[in-house]
């Protein structure tokens, strides 16, 4: 075979390994820039910083996310909440109920739980009174009647009670459970225009309560004729007359969660956080 024919096989196989070398990095370069994008893929999936994953978590956040729920302490001494006297706090059908939480630290005679009295110069109290006289739930309300129940109310947990009167019955419940009835033929409820006291009657300084007290509702009506299961958070009603959560947790003011603004001052009854 002549030079010239050798020379030109040599070069057509140079150009065949070219082009052999050059279709394999070809390929190679799209297989590797395919492994890339599936591992970014998959550190996609795993990234802890991924939107879907924060998504996530603020809706975790906010399911562990509670309202915080507060209550007031009384020492027995020296301390109340005052509502002040308005209309909207005045009986106007001849009906009332009054009802709050408590947790009783200490029993003596006449803790006063709420009270609207007055007393005149022959000794009358007018008005109304939630009390307990040596552990015992009271009810009384002026020109109608008294009831004391027959059980101590419990010092180690959290007890919801109430006081009610149409003008015919003063009764009492303790955990919704009807616990006395004073019967009547017939009342009127002498009102005053006194302010409305919680933790002590009248001047904070007189039947003071010992332990915690929260959700403080009076109510224009008899709310309760047979037993009920208590709210955990009191709901304002038609008749709510003033409804006091006591869940601010901090100052001197408990807001009326009612239409009629009845907001409590608190006289140096002191916040605690309500487990």
């Amino acid at each position: 075979m002549k030079t010239h024919e050798w020379l030109l096989i040599t070069l057509l196989i140079c150009c065949v390994s070219l082009a052999v070398f050059t279709c394999d990095d070809g390929d190679s370069s799209t297989s590797s820039e395919q492994a890339d994008d599936d591992d970014n893929d998959d550190n996609d999936s795993d990234n802890p910083f991924d939107d879907d994953d924060d998504d996530d978590d603020d809706s975790a956040d906010d399911d562990d996310e509670t309202e915080e729920n507060f209550a007031l302490a009384y020492s027995g001494y020296d301390q109340c909440t005052r509502i002040n006297h308005a209309d909207s706090l005045e009986i106007t059908d001849n009906a009332i109920t009054v009802e709050a939480w408590i947790f009783p630290a200490d029993f003596v005679e006449d803790n006063v739980i709420a009270a609207k009295i007055s007393i005149t110069d022959d000794h009358l109290q007018h008005g109304w009174v939630l009390f307990l006289n040596h552990g015992k739930l009271v009810f009384y309300a002026h020109g109608c009647g008294i009831i004391e129940s027959r059980d101590v109310i419990s010092m180690t947990k959290w007890t919801h009670v109430a006081g009610t009167c149409d003008g015919r019955e003063v009764s009492i419940y303790i955990d919704g459970v009807h616990a006395g009835l004073y019967l009547t033929t017939g009342c009127q409820i002498e009102d005053n225009v006194s302010d409305v006291t919680i933790g002590s009657r009248m001047n904070c300084d007189w039947n003071n309560f010992s332990g915690l007290i929260d959700e403080v509702r009076i109510s224009g009506e008899a709310l309760y004729y047979d037993d009920f299961t208590p709210e955990e958070t009191m709901s304002v009603g038609e008749e709510t007359m003033a409804l006091l959560h006591f869940n601010e947790g901090e100052g001197e003011t408990a807001y009326d969660a009612g239409e009629h603004a009845n907001d409590g001052t608190i006289y140096r009854a002191t916040w605690v956080e309500r487990e």
